[in-house]
Order: C-alpha cells, then sequence, then structure tokens
C-alpha cells in the first residue's frame, strides 16, 4: 500500500517528513491464506539493446497464527549507447534484482510480530552519451568502461501489545545499510589528453533505530502517543583519481606526489570516516 500523509511527521517519520511524507509499505505475510504470484515483461528499444523484467511472490501460511512471505524481482534494462572505442553495441545495460523475506507471528489474540529483511542491488556496465551532432546514439571519446554498482538492505522487527483500555504498545526496530562503488573514465582524447585516467569512489552508509511507544486506544475522547527514539548512523567514503594500467608499479621516476593503492598509481586519494552520530527523542 502506498500512504500520503499531511505534515508535520517529523514526530514519526524523522526530520524529513516535516512536510509530509509518501510512505510505502510492503504487503505483509497473511494468515491461512496460500498465494502465488508472478509477472514478466519484455522491452526493446529502437537503435538500442532488449531488456527484460520479471518477478514472483508466495504467501505461506504455517499453522494458525504464523506466515512466510517471499517476493523477488529482476530486471535487465537495455542498452541504448554504441561505444565505438570499444566497439561495443547497446553498452550501457543495467541489472537490478531485489528481494524480500518477510514473517508474521500471532501467538495471541492481543500480540503480534512482523519480521522484515530487503536486498537490493543494480549494476549498471558503463555510462555513456552521445557525443555528435547527427544524433546517432554512439559514443568514440571514452577509451574505458564506467562502471557503478549501488545496493541497499534492510531490516526491521515491529512488535506490537493491545492493552485492554490502556492503549497498544509498539517497539519498533530497524537498520539499514547502503552502499555505492564507481569506476568511471576520466580520460581525455587528443592529442594533449590523458586517456588512462580514471576516478574511483566507494562509498557506505550505515543506520539504526529503536523505537518505543505507546498509542492511545480507538475511540476514546482524546488522542495521544507517548514514546522515545533512538537513531545511530555513520558512514565512510573514500575517493581517487588513478591512471590504468599500473597496478603493479610502485612508482614513477622523476614523479613526486602519486600515491600508491590498490587499484593503480592514484594523483589524489582521500578516505573520510566521520564519527558515528547520536540522535533521541
Amino acid at each position: 500500500t502506498v500512504e500520503i500523509l499531511k505534515g508535520p511527521q517529523g514526530t514519526t517519520f524523522g526530520a524529513s517528513a516535516l512536510n509530509g511524507a509518501i510512505r510505502y509499505q510492503p504487503n505483509e505475510p497473511e494468515l491461512n491464506a496460500w498465494t502465488l504470484r508472478g509477472f514478466g515483461d519484455r522491452t526493446t528499444v529502437t537503435d538500442g539493446g532488449m531488456g527484460i523484467s520479471y518477478g514472483g511472490a508466495i504467501n505461506l501460511p504455517v499453522g494458525q497464527t504464523l506466515a512466510l512471505r517471499l517476493v523477488g524481482v529482476g530486471q535487465r534494462a537495455p542498452g541504448i549507447h554504441d561505444n565505438l572505442r570499444r566497439d561495443e553495441d547497446d553498452a550501457d545495460v543495467r541489472r537490478k534484482w531485489s528481494g524480500r523475506a518477510a514473517v508474521r507471528w500471532e501467538p495471541l489474540d492481543r500480540l503480534s510480530l512482523n519480521l522484515m529483511y530487503l536486498q537490493q542491488r543494480t549494476e549498471q556496465d558503463d555510462v555513456l552519451s552521445a557525443d555528435n551532432a547527427e544524433g546517432r546514439l554512439e559514443n568514440d571519446g571514452q577509451p574505458g568502461p564506467s562502471e557503478i554498482q549501488t545496493g541497499f538492505e534492510l531490516a526491521g522487527l515491529d512488535a506490537r501489545y493491545e492493552f485492554e483500555g490502556l492503549g497498544t504498545l509498539v517497539l519498533q526496530a530497524s537498520h539499514q545499510r547502503k552502499d555505492a562503488t564507481g569506476d568511471i573514465d576520466s580520460g581525455v582524447t587528443g592529442a594533449y589528453g590523458l586517456e588512462s585516467l580514471r576516478g574511483y569512489a566507494d562509498f557506505e552508509t550505515r543506520g539504526s533505530s529503536y523505537e518505543a511507544r505507546l498509542v492511545s486506544p480507538d475511540g476514546g475522547d482524546w488522542t495521544w502517543i507517548a514514546g522515545a527514539a533512538l537513531m545511530r548512523y555513520s558512514a565512510d567514503a573514500y575517493a581517487s583519481a588513478y591512471l590504468a594500467g599500473t597496478r603493479g608499479l610502485t612508482a614513477l621516476p622523476g614523479q613526486t606526489g602519486l600515491i600508491i593503492t590498490a587499484r593503480g598509481l592514484a594523483i589524489a586519494a582521500n578516505t573520510v570516516t566521520p564519527e558515528a552520530k547520536d540522535a533521541s527523542a
């Protein structure tokens, strides 16, 4: 389901939701219901490649109080641009897959537990644009591929217990991780260019949140929420500009200011690891 929530929503979803939020909520496992769904389609681009998308979902009840839901989706987006320097047609293909597993347990009428894990990965073989005035979907200025990989994963727990006449106690915990890696062709062609120059970047962020709240029962004269929350985030970042084909070298005669990295001789490199930040409410 998709919910459009008017602002402010900062006390529930954080500072970025002060003006409201669009909330995407995946389907929970269904008790006492067997379901199986799937889809597939094919895409063809004029003067480009072919792409496919496919996926499926299954809901598995276990007894009367437990259910499991598994979802998987894959996609291959077609390439559009030809890389003439490497003689590759439709070189900028992109692939993506995601999977989700969820468990729902209701051992008592007033108690429910929901566990969820989600992961998604995306890979792009090249980043290209047309470099001609004739409208041809071709690139003749990038000798090396520009590869990008991104991903994220999320794990969450939601536990709820309804007290008679007092309200519902909600306990929630989640952990998320995001990463992005790019190895980009930064070379300059021509008589005075440097075709072997490349840029490399690696980023990773991690975050955890914990919340406990008591929500007023439905139908009362007053509506209220009381609770506490803790959030913790950290990040690592690395970036460098290096020369392709120099991985085995340790130095260049007469050159200074070069750094030895795992990918080769780097003109510049920087690593940033800020301290983890906590926030509570």
